[in-house]
């Protein structure tokens, strides 16, 4: 296969009568300032991937690979195509407007068939929990090649004669355009375009269902909890950090708790110093007892005292039962 390569002159009546030379420059710059834009944005996406351990994920692969097509779209088609665009017509030949709609093609494809694979590793992260952590980098890369592979397959077959009869004469005229051909366009543009498009909408509204029945599950599950349970769960882990429940089992195997009390009782300390029977002698005025049970009388018949109330009882779960809230006067 040869290439003619015809001599790129430019007219004398260039750019036209109805072309402002202002209009040209106008034109220019916007192109040049859009083309380097889209270069130095996806250096830097690039660059970050690469250069941040933090972003070099698994995921962010497919990121990097779309980058990389974004970048070959602004290195290898927007300056031809600016100079099209600047020039209304095509002025260097078929091998470069060969070169430039393959490349249009291959790059434009990738980049659409990575939001695509990019979609369907999100839906799998969505519905299946455990792929996250089994998301492999052979899984990533089997995708980024039929990415690869497709777009491929798709810019080079007009390049091996899938191009309509008038193609050449198109060119030679000034008018570079890809195969115009009926069953190849159907084909790059249900491959390139549609298919993909349909696609990545239904996976994402399968995201959006799929997202929405989880927090819906989670909001349900917080509700069927009654706040009473919380607080009562909250009691009894609170009692068994400070030891008051006794765990235990019974013959037929079903759990026993038995809560035990702490009664301190205050006494006046007596004239002639001796100390009651059966009562602990005074620690700096408190005498202390036990009950097994919570709410249980001392053996004297008189319910334990609250030590800082004067007629008070003291149950470990309820706190002092009294009306008095007279502090007692410490001992003299």
């Amino acid at each position: 296969m040869t290439w003619e390569v015809e001599e790129a002159t430019l007219g004398p009546d260039w750019p036209g009568d109805q072309l402002d030379v202002l209009i040209v420059i106008a034109t220019s710059l916007i192109l040049i300032l859009m083309i380097l834009t889209t270069i130095i944005g996806n250096v830097f996406v690039m660059a970050a991937i690469l250069l941040d351990r933090h972003l070099q994920s698994v995921a962010n692969y497919l990121i990097l690979s779309l980058a990389v097509a974004d970048l070959l779209v602004a290195i290898l088609v927007m300056p031809l195509g600016a100079v099209k665009e600047i020039t209304k017509k095509w002025i260097m030949g078929p091998f470069l407007c060969d070169f430039w709609t393959s490349s249009d093609v291959l790059c434009c494809t990738a980049s659409i068939l990575h939001l695509l694979a990019i979609a369907l590793d999100r839906y799998w992260a969505v519905t299946h929990p455990h792929y996250i952590h089994s998301r492999s980098t052979t899984i990533i890369w089997v995708l980024i090649s039929l990415v690869w592979v497709v777009s491929i397959v798709v810019a080079l077959a007009p390049l091996f004669g899938w191009k309509d009869a008038t193609w050449e004469e198109r060119v030679n005229q000034g008018d570079c355009m890809v195969s115009q051909e009926l069953s190849y366009q159907i084909f790059a543009t249900i491959a390139t375009f549609f298919l993909p498009l349909v696609l990545i909408l239904l996976l994402y509204w399968k995201i959006f269902l799929a997202a929405r029945l989880r927090l819906r599950t989670r909001a349900a599950a917080k509700r069927k909890i009654p706040e009473a349970s919380v607080i009562h769960a909250a009691s009894i882990a609170n009692s068994i950090q400070q030891k008051n429940i006794k765990v235990s089992t019974n013959g037929s195997g079903s759990l026993e708790t038995t809560t035990f009390s702490v009664a301190v009782k205050v006494d006046a300390p007596s004239s002639s110093g001796e100390k009651e029977e059966g009562v602990p002698g005074p620690v700096n005025g408190l005498h202390c007892s036990s009950s097994p049970q919570s709410g249980e009388v001392a053996k004297d018949g008189r319910p334990p005292s609250c030590p800082k109330h004067r007629n008070g009882l003291i149950q470990a779960s309820m706190g002092c039962q009294t009306d008095d809230t007279t502090p007692l006067a410490p001992p003299k």
